[in-house]
């Protein structure tokens, strides 16, 4: 669905759901959101192997392109393994990653996480690290899936919604969120985040998914960014 046949569903819905007051459809492509807080770079991407593209695919070069405009846009891709868009081999979850990476750590003026911390085994260690990397003033992009199906990438072991961000991300001063799903671009914005069952149960009638509940949910994303203090 395009941003604006979602904005005009949503207020089609709006009359007869009470819960929708306050929710708002809102871009949250990438471009889209850096150019609103006008972020500046040098980028970081952590967890930045592209999965399933051979080397040389030119998939990595093509993602990097997104960030040629930006103020200072050097890029550096890291992760724990080699491969596909990847610049610099770490651990995130490394417990001395600020002496280990000295010169990774307070340089960053924009820090991607997509799909990354339901796949580290140590996510609030993750977190300071990821942290680290950023400059004062430096923004963090998160996304992160809610309810998804189980992905092994070495495994699957979490889901966080907006509250845990808040704990997990000490230093970081959230100034915006949405959720996601599979129509890129398109985020919902609720008055209560906490609240998105009110909004988005669907029923399960008809599938295989009856057998255990009458209500389901969409493929959801929690879409976030937040500047470091």
């Amino acid at each position: 669905m395009e941003l604006e046949q979602a904005k005009n569903r949503l207020e089609e819905l709006r009359p007869a759901n009470p819960a929708l007051e306050g929710a708002s459809v809102i871009d949250v492509s990438l471009g889209a959101v850096m150019s609103r807080y006008r972020v500046e770079g040098p980028v970081c991407h952590v967890g930045s192997k592209l999965q399933h593209a051979p080397e040389g695919a030119g998939r990595g070069a093509s993602f990097r392109r997104l960030f040629s405009g930006l103020r200072d846009n050097g890029f550096t891709g890291l992760d724990i393994e080699p491969g596909e868009n990847v610049d610099v081999l770490a651990d995130i979850c490394d417990s001395n990653f600020e002496e280990t990476h000295p010169e990774l750590c307070q340089r960053f003026g924009f820090a991607l996480v997509l799909a990354l911390l339901e796949h580290v085994p140590d996510p609030f260690r993750a977190a300071l690290n990821i942290t680290s990397l950023l400059r004062s003033g430096g923004y963090l992009f998160y996304s992160g899936p809610w309810a998804w199906d189980y992905h092994m990438y070495p495994d699957d072991y979490w889901r966080f919604h907006f509250p845990a961000l808040r704990v997990m991300f000490k230093n970081i001063d959230w100034k915006d969120w949405w959720f996601t799903g599979t129509n890129q671009g398109v985020g919902l914005k609720l008055a209560d985040p906490t609240r998105e069952g009110k909004v988005l149960r669907v029923p399960v009638k008809g599938s295989v998914g009856e057998i255990l509940s009458d209500i389901g949910m969409p493929y959801l994303l929690i879409g976030a960014i937040g500047e470091k203090r």
